[in-house]
């Protein structure tokens, strides 16, 4: 599933366009932020590229977590 980002759109450095999000035409997104939805929103804008990055990590980890409690074992592979 992709992102849609419409003519126009400035798309701050280091952020982060979710899934299926519609960023509209014109749209300025600032930097280091997080934006969702349709049509698409800032949802946080964080204080540096790190910061975000540890957040999409922790994110990452807590979709592993639940996605092991709910399949079988050898579904997935440890990332490191």
């Amino acid at each position: 599933m992709g992102a849609a980002i419409m003519n126009q759109a400035v798309i701050g450095e280091g952020s982060v366009i979710a899934a299926g999000a519609v960023v509209l035409e014109k749209t300025v997104i600032p930097p280091c932020s997080l934006v969702t939805g349709s049509p698409g929103k800032v949802k946080k804008i964080y204080d540096n590229p790190e910061q975000l990055a540890e957040s999409i990590r922790a994110m990452s980890e807590s979709y592993l977590e639940s996605a092991r409690a709910f399949l079988s074992p050898g579904s997935f592979y440890e990332i490191k």
